[in-house]
């Protein structure tokens, strides 16, 4: 179908996370639902994130059309890498 090793294989294993879980909705449930929109390339690859505008305290990230496990992976990923925020107003 097109998706990028990573990005399937990271898809995959939430859908199976969720199920696991009891979060069917959000499951195995998906797959066909996915695999029509890639095949209706609803789908950019590879996946990308850009970061639109960030403060100290929030950012505005876009998916540009990317799967949202991945991107939510992308920015988790992207977080970590950011000092924490330490000055509290007052």
């Amino acid at each position: 179908m097109g998706v990028p090793e990573d990005d399937a294989n990271l898809t995959a294993n939430f859908f199976i996370s969720s199920s696991l879980s009891g979060h069917d909705s959000h499951g195995v449930y998906m797959i066909p639902m996915y695999a029509c929109n890639i095949r209706g390339s609803r789908y950019s690859w590879p996946t990308r994130m850009d970061v639109v505008m960030q403060t100290d305290t929030i950012a505005v990230l876009d998916g540009n059309w990317g799967t949202g496990q991945v991107i939510a992976q992308h920015s988790w990923s992207w977080r970590a890498g950011r000092p924490p925020h330490t000055a509290w107003g007052g």
